[in-house]
Formats: C-alpha cells, structure tokens, sequence
C-alpha cells in the first residue's frame, strides 16, 4: 500500500509514465477501503488470533481478504489522452485491459457498463466481492476481479484484485456482515463471487497471471510496457509511508491520519 500511494504521490508531482504493478501477499491479509469502518466491519479478534493483519487502502471500496488473488494497480496521470475522461472511462479502459488478459488466460468476461446495474442486494456488504459496480469484471454474473480508485487534481490510482482460487468460508471468519443484508453469512457468496480455479483454469499461479494481464494491457493500449524498478525517490517516500502511516493501527484500524496523503 505504501507503494501505490508513492506512485501516486509522485505522479501527482510530475509528469511521468504510467505505472502498471502487479503483486501478491506473503500472508493472507485484509484490506480495507478508505472509508470503511473497521470495528463495525472487520472481526478484529478472530484475525489477530489467526496471524491476519489490516491494512487500510489509500483507494475506496470494501474489505478484501488477500489469500490466492493477484493484486494490480495503475498510477497515472489524469491529463493523459487515455486517462483525461474521468472515473469511469478509466475504469472502463482498464477493465477493458484486464478483460483482454483474463482472456487470455482462458476466462471469457463480461463488464456492466453505464446503461446496466450491476449493484446487487449485497452492495451495502463489508466484503468486497459480495457485489458488483459499473466495469468490474464478472463471469456468469459472479464478479472475479474487484477494484477501487483515488483521484486528485493531477492524477489518480486504481487498484485491484483478481482471485486466482476462492475459499467462500474466510469472509464469515473475519468480516463481519452488515446488519440485514445478506443474512445467511456466506452461503450466499458462491453466487456473487468466482475465480479462475472455480472457472475451471488449473495451474495458474501469480506470476502466469500477471504474464497474461500484462499482455492484455499491451494489447488494448497499443503500446509496449517497459520492465522498471523504484527509483530513489519512489522507494524513499514509499519508505516514510511505511513508517509513518501504513505500519500503524492509527491508520489501518482508526484511519486517522487522512490528512497525511494531502499534506504531502
């Protein structure tokens, strides 16, 4: 998280390249979105007593359990011609690369547009994958890949997640559910939620999905994309949000400290 938030930072500074970064967790972890209220909607204890840490997300939406999922994000800035139309083209056109990779990959996609709603019943869940928004990627109606933005003035980040395998008991083990909505706890997510094992994809792992993602980037943008590391400035600021921000419950659990990403 403090990675992406760099990035992000420092396109805001400047203009640079877009940055595509694909990743995964070394242990199952929750995400939270921006917003959410942690104590209301994550079961603090049970994830302690597993070994589960929370990390809040510097973009929105709701909680992600990090378990067999690759994760993305793309850092950019908001002047750029294929970028320049808002939240939801970029939505679009990022779903649009996705949707090209995951094809690829042997899953056919679709992605609700502007004239459908794809909000179902769920869509006031503390699990992120219990429902759909506009240009999220579903297969048979069950969303695979879940995603999330932050913009400024100069540039914006999209993160996501794209679920290799799903195990639908680990949202009752540590999330909550918001009262009246879904009841049944997690029996009802196999009809919301997919993966690429559950669409029949064997032996995929991490990196052959990133392979294939990328490809798919490539692809829809027309352009190559150039194999990079940090620079110095992008791992020192990545280094201090760590320090000072990502690696504290003030954040993660309280999310205090807003006022941190616009101070910078």
């Amino acid at each position: 998280m403090a990675v992406d938030e760099a990035l992000f930072r420092i396109q805001e500074r400047r203009r640079m390249p877009p940055t595509l970064r694909f990743f995964g967790w070394t242990v199952r972890t929750v995400s939270l979105g921006y917003f959410q209220d942690t104590r209301r909607e994550v079961d603090l204890e049970a994830c302690r007593a597993s070994g589960v840490p929370v990390v809040r997300r510097p973009t929105g939406g709701k909680a992600v359990i990090h378990d067999r999922d690759l994760c993305y994000s793309v850092t950019g800035r908001s002047e750029l011609p294929e970028f320049s139309g808002g939240l939801m083209p970029t939505y679009r056109l990022i779903g649009r690369c996705l949707a090209r990779g995951l094809a690829g990959a042997g899953v056919a996609v679709s992605m609700p547009g502007d004239e459908e709603d794809a909000e179902g019943a769920a869509g006031r869940d503390a699990f992120c994958f219990a429902s759909a928004s506009r240009y999220e990627l579903l297969v048979g109606g069950r969303k695979i890949c879940g995603s999330a933005q932050s913009r400024s003035r100069n540039a914006f980040l999209q993160q996501g997640s794209v679920l290799i395998h799903f195990d639908g008991d680990l949202p009752s083990r540590f999330l909550r559910r918001t009262p009246g909505v879904l009841p049944g706890a997690a029996g009802n997510l196999g009809d919301h939620v997919t993966s690429l094992s559950g669409e029949g994809v064997r032996g995929m792992d991490g990196e052959g999905l990133a392979a294939r993602l990328l490809a798919g980037f490539e692809e829809v943008l027309g352009v190559p994309v150039k194999e990079g590391t940090l620079t110095e400035e992008e791992a020192s600021l990545a280094r201090e949000l760590r320090e000072g921000k990502y690696g504290s419950d003030a954040w993660n659990v309280e999310g205090r400290g807003r006022e941190w990403m616009s101070a910078r």
